[in-house]
């Protein structure tokens, strides 16, 4: 018997698995991502001021200063964006108990999120990105960003939950906390489904990440919901247009 077996059989018989989340670990990863979105902005007020530098001086006497501007708005235009996002996820990635993810014969549920039923899924994708991760660190330039982001709650591996009906799912979460679910399909479409990504291993320790993937994966097999692991990212990227195909 499989590992997912003998989940799928303590789900079955009422069991609750609620994963607890490192807390320590998501605490060091919210500051850091603290003082480097505070640097992005310091590094986005300079690039303005130099800007104005610029204009009132007159090109031709600070080329120099053009160039450092781009650099300074392009670097701004690479970390901002991701930042903010890896904020959103420390920002919900357990609640007041420590947990992160209950997982049970109803579904999965997520202090963001809620319940998330297992009739409400297309598909469950577990994807890892270590392997791609790592190929782009040994870049000098791209290596530095990716171990910033490692350092400020970027997740290597996780999963991505397809849904029936992504705009019941939106309509669920606070306002701004709605762009954690992505949707498909037409915008005049009254119901849309989508997905949402969960990024395990930026919150849960190793032996609960394993634990976490095993019950995931036994309730999947228990409601018959597809669960499939992508070796690449490509097959990743393939499964999630097979759902979005599935559902047209």
């Amino acid at each position: 018997m499989s590992a997912w077996d003998e989940w799928a059989a303590f789900l079955a018989n009422g069991g609750r698995y609620d994963a607890p989340a490192d807390v320590a670990r998501v605490d060091r990863a919210r500051r850091y991502n603290t003082r480097v979105l505070s640097t992005v902005l310091f590094l986005a007020a300079l690039a303005v001021i130099l800007a104005v530098t610029v204009l009132v001086v007159g090109v031709a006497r600070v080329s120099l200063l053009i160039v450092i501007v781009i650099v300074l708005l392009v670097i701004v235009l690479l970390f901002l964006p991701k930042m903010l996002k890896l904020r959103r996820n420390l920002r919900t990635a357990h609640d007041e108990r420590g947990i992160a993810l209950s997982v049970s014969s109803e579904g999965l549920a997520t202090p963001l999120l809620g319940l998330i039923r297992w009739n409400e899924m297309i598909a469950v994708l577990q994807y890892d990105d270590t392997a791609r991760t790592q190929a782009i660190g040994r870049i000098p330039i791209t290596g530095f960003g990716t171990r910033v982001a490692l350092k400020s709650g970027e997740a290597l591996l996780g999963i991505t939950i397809g849904v029936r009906d992504a705009t019941a799912l939106r309509a669920r979460l606070p306002e701004k906390e709605q762009r954690a679910v992505r949707l498909w399909g037409k915008r005049e479409d009254a119901v849309r489904p989508g997905d949402v990504t969960l990024y395990l291993d930026s919150f849960l320790p190793p032996e609960e990440l394993q634990r976490t993937l095993a019950a995931l994966r036994g309730g999947a097999q228990l409601h018959s919901v597809p669960y499939q692991v992508p070796s690449s990212a490509l097959e990743y990227m393939a499964a999630i247009g097979a759902m979005f195909e599935e559902k047209k």
